[in-house]
């Protein structure tokens, strides 16, 4: 395997999952997904997949709250 091989990644920060290389995945510490293809058909990087809360926090009435980074 090449260490510059283009890799598709989690990262372990933000959760959103892009493409680096092998060698930067794994100094950086992220998760290599092995099954997802890192590169179009024309060899270019795939764009970042960002990641979203899917059920943010609501109060008793069923309103979204705000996170405690907008306080």
């Amino acid at each position: 395997m090449n260490g510059w091989e283009k890799v598709r990644v989690r990262d372990h920060l933000t959760g959103a999952v892009r493409t680096t290389t092998r060698v930067r995945a794994v100094l950086d510490g992220h998760t290599i997904l092995e099954d997802r293809p890192a590169v179009d058909e024309n060899g270019q990087p795939l764009p970042p997949k960002p990641h979203t809360i899917l059920n943010p926090d609501r109060d008793e009435r069923g309103r979204f709250t705000k996170s405690k980074e907008d306080a």
